[in-house]
């Protein structure tokens, strides 16, 4: 097949060789690969398809020179999709011709990866993907994949990461969701899995330290992150589950989970990859449910463990590792707050774990463990809902770290070291854990060693309870006052879920939890610690009413997720532990 160009205008041609040759890479042995296998389309086979498909002439790829001049309309795609096909023809053709002799192929090597490239400028006009897909060129791309030759594989992976950027597809959701349906039709996850599977060695290592190699297999887990972006993220109304087709895509049709796991790894040393793949795993479990029973069934949520177990004894060295041990717990989250993994986190002794990176300062108050901050809220998961887990927390002792945390002894090391959030996510974490303990723990000894905390140091949790509890409130009165602004000045009418929802946020689920708090130790009858209570409302003009009105509001928002039965039971547990004063009635 021949590729010669018009000689009607010798100088002008001449001239534009020179230009288009500029261009090209430079040949060197990079280029030179092991020789091909034999392919079932012939080159003319792949030319007479892109042709037919594209619509285009000789004449319209003749003049159409670089196409770097002019607007990005639908004929310019389908000049930039015949040549790219004609290109890859050529080289399909010529390492068939000449396989043992990779000189003879170079040529049409680099003409391919130099249309590659090109298909990249389509990333500034999303609106024509779907002129792209209807040209059928995401199949040959997708053949690109699995080219023999390394360099060309990267730069088409980098083409596809630009194309599917969120950058270049928010302007055209329809455009994006095109091109992404047409990848995973035309076998593009299978490809894309291959590819980055290829640049490593047997042990999982990349072949080549090489920043080309590395950056190949960030553009592979680029485009997974973009693909699951473009698909989105849906929530079932009914069951509260998530999914996102895209990435569920992938984790069935490849072992992408399973070489994400791998790559977490507690052996392995922190690079860029191994960050990004953190990344990419809490991301797929943040999204899909059928993923996160897919890792749990696959081990996934011990392998994580284990990966999280690195830092009980060191810190992260540098910000990109604070970011990889955040990343490994957000995963841990994301598989362990779901009901049925509970009971396996708390079998691989997970919350020995976090009892463990809890207490990684060794009770000194100038200094917190970065990895204490998220086992605290991996503990907040687990502990929610599962009485074997609040068992396993008071029997490993961890009554001591939780509480030194809730009188915020360390609260100016972690204020100063990770910031005020980090501050007082701390509080409103332990407020929860401690809530999580009074509402399932039931057994006789363990209910009293929780309840002797508020005791010990001349009642000083009693104090420190109520004096949250009026942070708290001021904080939801302020967000009140904001709401009633907004409506307003912008009449906006907010219903009352959504104001429910938005004091939430502000510090409400906090302020519950700590009347939660009061209310059963209220409910204990014990005389010392009521008298207490009852003193320290009453110095800062809390009423006990104040209190039920509060828990009466929590149980009319108990959602029914779990069912209406459960949700009647959780209903009426709360209604229970209404506090009143002795003698007190209350008033309908």
């Amino acid at each position: 097949m021949s590729n010669k160009r018009s000689r009607d205008h010798g100088g002008d041609e001449a001239a534009e060789e020179d230009e288009r040759a500029s261009r090209r890479p430079i040949l060197d042995e990079s280029f030179f690969d092991r020789p091909s296998e034999p392919t079932s389309r012939t080159a003319e086979d792949l030319l007479a398809q892109a042709e037919t498909r594209a619509g285009v002439t000789n004449d319209d790829v003749t003049n159409d020179g670089d196409g770097s001049a002019g607007a990005i309309d639908a004929k310019h795609v389908r000049r930039l999709v015949l040549a790219f096909e004609r290109a890859y023809a050529e080289n399909v053709k010529a390492r068939a011709k000449y396989g043992n002799e990779p000189r003879k192929f170079a040529e049409s090597e680099i003409e391919l990866d130099c249309e590659v490239k090109r298909l990249g400028t389509l990333a500034s006009a999303p609106e024509l993907y779907e002129e792209l897909v209807k040209l059928n060129a995401v199949p040959s791309m997708v053949a690109v994949l699995g080219h023999e030759n390394e360099d060309v594989v990267a730069d088409a992976l980098e083409v596809l990461r630009e194309l599917t950027d969120s950058d270049a597809v928010e302007s055209d959701e329809n455009g994006g969701k095109a091109l992404a349906t047409a990848l995973r039709e035309s076998g593009g996850f299978q490809a894309l899995y291959a590819a980055l599977t290829r640049f490593e060695d047997a042990s999982g290592k990349l072949k080549a330290t090489s920043s080309e190699t590395s950056n190949a297999v960030s553009s592979v887990l680029g485009i997974v992150e973009n693909l699951g972006e473009i698909m989105g993220t849906q929530v079932d109304d009914a069951s509260g589950e998530s999914s996102n087709k895209a990435l569920e895509g992938f984790c069935e049709e490849t072992d992408l989970l399973k070489w994400l796991l791998k790559r977490v790894e507690k052996k392995r040393d922190v690079d860029q990859n191994k960050l990004y793949a953190s990344e990419i795993l809490a991301i797929i479990l943040q999204s899909s449910a059928k993923c996160r029973k897919q890792c749990v069934d696959m081990n996934g949520l011990e392998s994580l463990l284990q990966a999280a177990s690195a830092y009980k004894k060191r810190e992260p060295e540098d910000d990109g590792e604070k970011e990889l041990v955040e990343n490994l717990f957000d995963a841990i989250c994301a598989v362990a707050m779901v009901p049925e993994n509970k009971a396996q986190f708390v079998e691989f002794e997970g919350v020995e774990l976090m009892l463990i990176l809890l207490n990684g300062t060794r009770g000194d108050a100038k200094k917190t463990s970065f990895a204490s901050l998220p086992a605290l809220k991996c503990l907040d998961y687990v502990l929610s809902g599962n009485k074997d887990a609040c068992n396993r927390f008071i029997d490993g002792l961890g009554l001591k770290s939780l509480f030194s945390i809730f009188m915020g002894r360390n609260a100016k090391a972690v204020r100063k070291t990770f910031g005020n959030e980090a501050a007082l996510e701390q509080q409103t974490r332990s407020s929860s854990v401690i809530c999580s303990l009074f509402k399932h723990v039931d057994n006789a000894d363990r209910r009293d060693r929780l309840c002797a905390k508020f005791v010990e140091q001349d009642y000083a949790k009693c104090d420190r309870l109520v004096e949250l509890w009026v942070e708290f409130a001021k904080r939801v009165s302020a967000e009140q006052a904001r709401l009633e602004n907004v409506d307003e000045d912008l009449g906006i009418d907010l219903t009352e879920e959504e104001e429910y929802l938005q004091k939430l946020d502000a510090g409400l689920a906090t302020l519950e939890h700590l009347t939660l708090v009061f209310a059963h130790l209220w409910a204990t009858d014990h005389a010392p610690i009521m008298r207490r209570l009852y003193l320290d409302a009453s110095q800062n003009a809390i009423a006990l009413s104040d209190l039920r009105d509060i828990l009466r509001q929590h149980a009319h928002h108990v959602g029914d997720s779990a069912g209406d039965s459960a949700r009647e039971g959780t209903v009426r547990a709360i209604l229970s532990v209404l506090p009143y004063a002795p003698g007190e009635r209350e008033q309908s």
